[in-house]
C-alpha cells in the first residue's frame, strides 16, 4: 500500500510520524509544507494541523494514532509492546508518550520559535531554504506575516517562554533520573513508543545531525540558539537524545 505522510518538515511531531514510519520499514512519500501553507496540504483531508498519513483510503491525523497505526501494519517491534515491559508500572510507555505529546513538544515548539523570531533575516532564509517552488517564493515574499501568525497563534512572550523553558528542564531532569539507574530505555530493556517521542519532540533543542530533515544550520546560527541547543546537548537527557538518533540510523 502507498503511503503519503504530509508534513512540515522540521515539525517535531512531524518528525515523531516518521521515525515510526521509518522503524517499522514501511516505505512513504513524503510532501512537505512550509508553516501556514501547510494548510494546502491538511484541508484537503480534512485535517488543519500535521502530520497527515495517508494510506490508501485511510486519513490518520494525529502523531499518536500515525505511531499506533504503524504497530499494527508494520514489521518492526512495537513502540506499544502488547505485554508491558515493567510489571509495575504497566502504563508507563502511555504516560510517558502522553506527557512528551502535552507538554514536552509544545514547550519545545514555544522555546525554539521564541529565539527563531528574534532573528527574522536567519529564520526566513531557513524557511525559505526548507521549501520548494511557489512555497519557497511565498515565504521570502511574506515572512513577515508569516512570522507574525506564528507569534500570535503560539502566544510567544518573554513569560511564557521562560515556563516553556522550565517545563522542559523539570523533563529533562525526570527523564535523566529515570535512566540513572543504567537502563538503556525509558520503560526498561527495549525501546518504545516513549524513547521515540521523547528523542523526536527534544530533537530541535538537541539538534541531532540524523534529524529527519534540515534544521536551522548551526554554524550561522545567532548565539542564543546555539547556547541553548548547547545547553540541552550537555544534558545526561541531550545525551540520550543523541545515542537515541545514532541508534536509529545505525
Amino acid at each position: 500500500m502507498p503511503y503519503t505522510l504530509i508534513t512540515i518538515p522540521f515539525s517535531h511531531f512531524c518528525e515523531k510520524a516518521r521515525w515510526a514510519l521509518d522503524h517499522h520499514g514501511l516505505g512513504f512519500e513524503e510532501r512537505a509544507y512550509l508553516p501556514l501553507l501547510h494548510l494546502a496540504g491538511a484541508m484537503p483531508a480534512g485535517q488543519r494541523s500535521v502530520p497527515i498519513l495517508k494510506a490508501g483510503e485511510q486519513t490518520v491525523g494525529d502523531s499518536t494514532d500515525i505511531l499506533h497505526f504503524c504497530d499494527q501494519v508494520g514489521s518492526g517491534t512495537r513502540l506499544f509492546p502488547a505485554t508491558p515491559l515493567d510489571e509495575a508500572q504497566p502504563d508507563a510507555i502511555e504516560a510517558w508518550e502522553e506527557e512528551f505529546d502535552r507538554r514536552l513538544g509544545p514547550a519545545v515548539r514555544l522555546a525554539i520559535y521564541a529565539v527563531l523570531l528574534d532573528h527574522p533575516r536567519f529564520t526566513r532564509d531557513f524557511m525559505v531554504s526548507s521549501g520548494k517552488g511557489w512555497q519557497s517564493s511565498v515565504m521570502r515574499l511574506g515572512f513577515g506575516a508569516v512570522r507574525r501568525a506564528i507569534s500570535t497563534s503560539y502566544g510567544i512572550t518573554p513569560e511564557r517562554t521562560q515556563r516553556a523553558r522550565g517545563r522542559i528542564d523539570d523533563l529533562f531532569a525526570r527523564v535523566a533520573q529515570t535512566l540513572a539507574d543504567g537502563r538503556p530505555y525509558l520503560a526498561g530493556d527495549t525501546f518504545s513508543a516513549a524513547d521515540l517521542t521523547f528523542a523526536s519532540l527534544a530533537g530541535p533543542l538537541v539538534a541531532p545531525p540524523e534529524y529527519g530533515a534540515p534544521l536551522p544550520p548551526l554554524e550561522s546560527a545567532p548565539d542564543d540558539l546555539r547556547r541553548l541547543i548547547d545547553d540541552f546537548r550537555n544534558t545526561a537527557a541531550g545525551e540520550f537524545v543523541l545515542r537515541l538518533y545514532q541508534s536509529r540510523n545505525a
